[in-house]
């Protein structure tokens, strides 16, 4: 294993390359979509709105006594997709939990400041 590893620092340059897949690939969602929320919380009598973004996976889940277990990732300021597949530990703590995966993107995302 030493071995392996100086021969790959040696004839790699210093990078040892992965083979691992990505997420997205592994565990592609199966859920996604969009709800519409307001634009201002505090103001009630506005009435612009857009939409926000999710994407899931509920490929592990089991209901357990009418109950089930969801990890909720609430986005980040960035694409939602590349959160998705930067988050591997999500879906194998959702495999030992039977749980499902939601992640929903945040409001300062780029793809809203451009429909803004």
């Amino acid at each position: 294993m030493l071995l392996w590893f100086l021969l790959s620092l040696f004839l790699g340059g210093g990078v040892v390359h992965s083979s691992q897949p990505d997420t997205w690939s592994v565990y592609p969602p199966d859920i996604s979509g969009k709800f519409t929320v307001p634009v201002d919380n505090f103001e009630y009598n506005s009435v612009e709105s857009f939409d926000l973004r999710y994407l899931g996976f509920e490929g592990f889940t089991e209901e357990r006594k009418g109950r089930r277990v969801v990890l909720l990732y609430l986005g980040n300021e960035g694409q939602i997709e590349s959160f998705y597949n930067a988050s591997g530990f999500l879906f194998e703590l959702a495999s030992e939990l039977s749980a499902s995966v939601l992640f929903i993107e945040v409001r300062v995302c780029e793809e809203h400041v451009r429909s803004m």
